[in-house]
């Protein structure tokens, strides 16, 4: 999606001040998908349906301390599980 809607290219910059340009309806939308696919994915995990991928806790810190998915992740956290949440935070140090 960050391809064909260049409207998103700001999830992934790194260095963006957020209180002169809040992150955009099209921006949660979009991380907000990706959480959730992350999710999905744990969840998986979690059942042993799918492996854990080696490089996956590299990814979550990576894409969480950029500045709209890290807003993103603190608006919508409470609507997870905690074990999620753990893992995901965990993850992101």
């Amino acid at each position: 999606m960050l391809f064909d809607e260049p409207k998103l290219a700001r999830v992934l910059e790194a260095k963006l001040d957020l209180s002169k340009n809040p992150v955009t309806d099209d921006e949660t939308r979009f991380v907000g998908f990706l959480i959730l696919h992350l999710n999905a994915s744990y969840q998986a995990i979690k059942a042993g349906v799918l492996m854990k991928a080696e490089g996956l806790a590299a990814d979550i810190q990576e894409f969480f301390a950029l500045p709209i998915p890290k807003s993103v992740w603190e608006k919508m956290r409470h609507f997870y599980d905690a074990d999620f949440v753990t893992f995901v935070e965990k993850n992101a140090q």
